[in-house]
């Protein structure tokens, strides 16, 4: 399963034509409450908007780094190019991979893939974070 911490009706669509590629589902998540209850169905893959503070996706990251049971878990997140704040506050938080939206959309078919498949390093290695200055 991929559990998507994302509003934006672009990425959602995105994630989930990719998600049925992969054949897996692909639950959508609005808020943190959700989203929390989600990760005990143990997704492969959480993609998160970190820009969507409704959500609290770093209070989110920060639950997932404290679970020994989803220490698996791999994590995307993208967040505008500007916010380079947000973008150190999810690395720190373990957020395996932190993109700019606009490489974000390019990469996201190879990003989910490798997730789904494991063989992708977004689980909290922080790969691919340059494209952020």
């Amino acid at each position: 399963m991929i559990l998507a911490v994302v509003r934006d009706l672009m990425f959602s669509v995105q994630i989930g034509d990719m998600a049925k590629r992969l054949g897996v589902a692909v639950v959508y998540a609005g808020s943190r409450d959700v989203a929390l209850a989600k990760l005990r169905e143990h997704p492969k893959v959480v993609v998160l908007d970190l820009n969507l503070e409704s959500a609290d996706p770093v209070g989110i990251l920060t639950a997932i780094a404290a679970d020994t049971e989803l220490k698996g878990v791999a994590t995307i997140g993208f967040v505008p190019h500007v916010r380079v704040d947000l973008k150190a506050r999810a690395l720190e938080a373990g957020c395996g991979v932190v993109l700019a939206r606009s490489v974000f959309a390019e990469k996201l078919p190879g990003l989910l893939e490798s997730s789904v498949n494991n063989t992708g390093s977004a689980a909290g290695s922080g790969v691919l974070d340059a494209t952020i200055p």
